[in-house]
């Protein structure tokens, strides 16, 4: 991992902060708290966050929608692992921290953003808990309206990888076979893609398990050229497919330094936990790969 920075980062301006202050059992929920819908979920809050006894702050939104605390340590290795000189993330949509808290472990600064000050104010909180709030910082605003000039050119002088798991429009998302991507929330696939490019070549999606490939691949193409390729990890955790990671950027393709160095990451895993491993190339074809690749949790 990076040495830790000496500098605190300033806590995001939010309007509300006075009454999230004030009324900490709205982000301090229990089983009997949260809507009968979302209760399935309760048995899964260690698998959330590690931490959860030490006071992890999520309204009821973030209780179906935060990563997985196993699938973030996963992708911050993997990224860490493909590309070590990568020193600045952004993370796009940063939720409840689930994976701001886990990058800020393995690189020296992440950038989040988010449209919810609930989902800022968590992210602080939980960062707190997790000791590594010095190398976080937050902004409030939606992407990519919120953006303005000073703060784009801020990003693209400081981003060296930019991770996003937009909204997947809640656990409705499994109700068809496929998700169309152009559907993807706040903004279709293609224009959230292009405004990552913006700031760097080296980007990653968590995107519903059901995704359509054929417009992932065809969105490639026609952000990156006809021979670009689209890395696609189908990541499983406890036995369940919890969803794909999508990655551009050609240090993070097949035969990269991932593809040798992996294997000797330390790991501690309790369960089966992998993820499987499809490249997206220019011929519209699926080409799946013969590796399997775990994923990574070793203890704090």
């Amino acid at each position: 991992m990076t040495e830790e920075r000496d500098c605190y980062m300033e806590k995001t301006f939010l309007p509300n902060r006075a009454s999230f202050d004030a009324h900490p059992e709205r982000f301090l929920l229990q089983y009997d708290d949260l809507p009968k819908s979302s209760r399935k979920y309760w048995k899964q809050r260690y698998s959330l966050f590690s931490k959860f006894d030490e006071g992890v702050y999520m309204n009821k939104e973030l209780w179906y929608s935060v990563t997985p605390e196993m699938v973030a340590i996963f992708i911050a290795k993997f990224i860490q692992a493909c590309d070590p000189s990568v020193n600045t993330v952004l993370d796009v949509f940063s939720g409840g921290g689930g994976n701001t808290i886990q990058m800020a472990r393995y690189f020296n600064k992440v950038i989040g953003v988010d449209m919810n000050e609930e989902h800022i104010y968590c992210t602080e909180k939980n960062s707190e808990i997790y000791g590594v709030m010095d190398k976080i910082e937050l902004h409030l605003a939606m992407w990519p309206s919120g953006i303005n000039v000073e703060l784009l050119s801020k990003f693209q002088n400081e981003v060296d990888f930019v991770f996003a798991s937009p909204p997947w429009g809640g656990p409705g998302y499994t109700a068809n076979d496929s998700f169309d991507l152009t559907q993807l929330e706040p903004i279709p696939l293609a224009d959230l893609l292009r405004s990552f490019f913006q700031i760097s070549p080296n980007v990653c999606l968590f995107l519903p398990r059901n995704s359509n490939l054929d417009q992932l691949s065809q969105v490639t193409r026609d952000l990156c050229g006809e021979t670009a390729r689209c890395r696609v990890l189908y990541v499983h955790s406890e036995g369940y497919l919890k969803g794909i990671y999508a990655i551009w950027g050609e240090k993070f393709m097949p035969t990269n330094q991932y593809d040798t160095s992996m294997s000797s990451l330390d790991y501690s895993v309790e369960n089966s936990e992998y993820s499987s491993s499809t490249v997206l190339d220019h011929r519209n074809s699926h080409e799946a790969m013969n590796t399997v690749e775990s994923i990574v949790g070793s203890e704090y």
